[in-house]
């Protein structure tokens, strides 16, 4: 979010009342505090939720302790039954030079609960923990390639802690380049293997390969040679896809359950003809104390087409001889389970409902709101249940969690039917919307891929603010900067389809759908694509007129798609504060993309937009002529991710780009690049200016954290102080500060919000 700051002297507050369109012109006056630079040290707020949840899991000798695992986030634990966590991933490498660790799957050994297995998405390694998940060992000896392989699961046999099998999914791309591809030679198709190690992980064999991801494996503890093995899951599609994939799930591939009666040297398929027809099978659960009979949760969500809905429950109690439909009826049903302590008690958790039998699975109740659509806390959307654990000391089996996709970590106490979030500490979360109140100190919103989310406390705590329409979470918002009540919010992930604009008049308690950006007439589809306002100003002296910036990105952010696609359609212009838009574009920028916007302090008619293509626009008379004013930005391809006015000096401009930090002296007409103490060729993503300390700025870069400077942009000083780069990049998305300038906030791709607070008391 480009973000317009004062400098200088603060400015008087308007004495102007309320208008009736609900804002008010004019900034808020505040005492300046000590600068946010000054602070002792970054918080890691461990909030808001999300992103990749995957496994959750118990210490078998000490139940106060639990594991959660995140795809961007890595490995926690938690020491009070799952209510705070603190990230463990001393050992693990991040992602591609990130501060993002892509933790999968994880289990605890149950002969020895020191013992914790884990593997990667993407990175495709093992590790292995022997002190209870404080530090990790590389244990993939065998595995080859890692790039492009996912390990899904993990299974200790019941004879050795020796005997450990892993589950794996693998990029169509890696059976390509080893001379095996499948038989959809769509990129987009993932097969699976399974290994197994016989030496505590020191060397690893693959025993089973095929057209689609294997997940969990399940051992039959009377005898070890049986073994089943669910594969597929709702967002992947399998090797054997028809080419194209215009299909539904239902005929779409898949292979169902495996089973091996001989520790694996061979393999059987459990399919339709048994009565499992739904061959996605994303979770399997076998009945403690009755190896025969097991749970399947199915279904897929990405296959593409029209058709009945996938999600169903399968039971079988002849060890997969036969297998009966018991739930059905939901989009995908992404986790299962028995109780432990009582197996007449199980749980199937869906994209709509979350499900309990009392009856061993052969009867259930759904739970869920049905105006949402979904199950889990008021106020947002969930996202996809991926693994349920109930609390083995809870004898009724009231008490349980599940970890999710998007969603991150959620408790319930009641036998699913009330949910709470419980992730307090543990966020993977992308940040694509962050705002500081400049009225009501510690007033923060974030928008993140799950939902929109306020804390009026700094951040230490969060509350969703997504109820009941806007439950797809956040691509980018905008806060009136008169009115911390008044919140502009475009729904969706980036790659969302046509995504409505929402707007907020009582600080998101409710909301009111306003706008989207309809396909014109005689355009497709694939051209529009995923048409959409990537950023939003608010002109600081007039807060009733907003701008809006459209792109319509690839999904490589490099590469154009097609003759016919559309990249943007210009700047477009509200005059009642976000309610009502119109273009605001002359022939030189209507089908242009752009990536930033930011208005003139004192005259709401200038703005200056940034586009996707590394060109930066001038208009002076509210977007009816645009003049580019790009002389001295780089010549090869760039984004301009971020533009700021300096408010105290309106000619200052700063540009932040995919390749590096501008400045202009004399409004736009000219650019130099920023060097001193910045990596040259650095993406700076956002910057924010002091509105309380005259030459004070701060910028967010793509790898190396967060920089300031005190001199008005002629050098940089990194903000280390905490704020950990030493694995990796840490990729920061959006900045917000307070109006006094003493706290800033850092929102991050992958790690949730860090607050840096100079009023706070030094940290012992």
């Amino acid at each position: 979010q480009v973000e317009v700051r004062v400098s200088g002297e603060p400015l008087e507050a308007s004495a102007e009342p309320q208008s009736d369109a609900g804002v008010t012109p004019g900034p808020v006056s505040v005492e300046p505090g000590t600068p946010a630079y000054q602070a002792e040290a970054w918080v890691a707020l461990g909030n808001p939720p999300g992103d990749l949840g995957y496994d959750i899991r118990y210490n078998f000798d000490d139940h106060d302790v639990w594991y959660v695992t995140d795809g961007t986030a890595g490995f926690h634990i938690s020491t009070d039954r799952g209510l705070t966590w603190e990230p463990s991933n001393n050992g693990i490498a991040g992602f591609e030079a990130t501060s993002n660790v892509p933790v999968f799957s994880a289990t605890v050994d149950p002969h020895d609960p020191d013992t914790i297995w884990i593997g990667t998405q993407y990175t495709g390694h093992i590790y292995k923990s022997t002190d209870g998940g404080q530090t990790w060992m590389l244990m993939d000896d065998g595995v080859e390639p890692h790039s492009g392989l996912h390990f899904r699961g993990f299974t200790v046999d019941p004879r050795s802690s020796d005997i450990v099998y892993a589950q794996a999914e693998v990029d169509s791309r890696v059976l390509v380049e080893a001379g095996r591809p499948g038989p959809n030679p769509d990129p987009a198709t993932v097969g699976g293997r399974v290994y197994r190690t016989t030496d505590g992980g020191e060397h690893w064999s693959m025993i089973w390969e095929g057209d689609a991801l294997a997940r969990y494996l399940w051992i039959d503890p009377g005898d070890p040679d049986v073994l089943y093995v669910s594969t597929g899951i709702f967002d992947r599609s399998p090797l054997n896809s028809p080419p194209g994939m215009l299909t539904t799930p239902w005929d779409a591939g898949g292979l169902g359950v495996l089973k091996s009666t001989d520790g694996g040297q061979s393999w059987t398929t459990l399919g339709a003809e048994q009565g499992l027809e739904m061959l996605h099978v994303g979770s399997l659960y076998m009945k403690p104390g009755d190896p025969q009979t097991l749970l399947a949760g199915t279904g897929a969500t990405t296959l593409g087409g029209e058709g009945e809905p996938s999600g169903i429950v399968y039971l079988t109690q002849d060890g997969g001889d036969s297998w009966q439909a018991v739930i059905t009826g939901d989009v995908a049903i992404g986790a299962v389970e028995f109780c432990e302590q009582d197996p007449q008690i199980a749980y199937a958790a869906g994209e709509l409902r979350v499900y309990r039998s009392a009856d061993g699975g052969l009867t259930w109740q759904g739970y869920g709101d049905e105006s949402r659509e979904t199950w889990g806390p008021p106020g947002l959307y969930p996202g996809m249940p991926i693994d349920i654990q109930v609390d083995p000391d809870d004898p009724e089996c009231n008490r349980l969690f599940i970890n999710n996709y998007i969603g991150g970590n959620f408790l319930s106490t009641d036998g699913g039917k009330t949910w709470s979030v419980a992730t307090q500490g543990y966020s993977g979360a992308y940040v694509f919307g962050l705002d500081a109140a400049a009225d009501t100190p510690g007033l923060v919103y974030a928008g993140v891929r799950m939902a929109a989310f306020v804390s009026a406390d700094g951040g230490d705590t969060w509350s969703s603010i997504s109820n009941p329409d806007l439950v797809m979470g956040v691509l980018t918002q905008a806060l009136d900067p008169s009115d911390s009540d008044h919140l502009l919010i475009f729904e969706g992930e980036r790659g969302t389809v046509a995504p409505p604009l929402f707007e907020s008049y009582d600080g998101g308690s409710s909301w009111e759908r306003v706008f989207s950006l309809a396909c014109p007439p005689g355009i497709t589809d694939d051209a529009w694509g995923r048409m959409k306002f990537w950023e939003m100003a608010f002109a600081p002296s007039d807060t009733s007129i907003v701008y809006g910036a459209s792109l319509n990105p690839p999904p490589d952010f490099e590469a154009q798609m097609g003759d016919d696609y559309l990249i943007g359609v210009g700047v477009y212009r509200s005059s009642d504060g976000g309610t009502t838009w119109a273009a605001a574009n002359d022939a030189s920028i209507a089908n242009l993309g752009f990536a930033s916007i930011a208005v003139h302090p004192t005259d709401p008619q200038t703005v200056y937009a940034g586009t996707h293509g590394g060109q930066i626009f001038q208009t002076t008379d509210g977007g009816q002529s645009w003049e580019e004013r790009s002389s001295g930005l780089p010549s090869e391809y760039n984004i301009i991710r971020a533009l700021a006015i300096d408010a105290g000096q309106p000619e200052m401009i700063f540009a932040g780009t995919s390749t590096g930090m501008f400045r202009s002296l004399d409004g736009g007409a000219s650019w130099e690049q920023v060097t001193a103490g910045l990596v040259p060729e650095e993406t700076v993503t956002d910057i924010v200016l002091d509105p309380s300390h005259a030459g004070v700025l701060y910028a967010g870069t793509a790898r190396g954290g967060v920089f300031y400077s005190m001199d008005g942009g002629e050098s940089f000083t990194v903000l280390q102080q905490g704020l950990d780069t030493s694995r990796g990049g840490l990729a920061i998305q959006r900045l917000a500060l307070s109006a006094d300038g003493s706290v800033l906030y850092a929102g991050t791709r992958g790690q949730g919000v860090y607050r840096l607070d100079a009023a706070a008391a030094p940290q012992s």
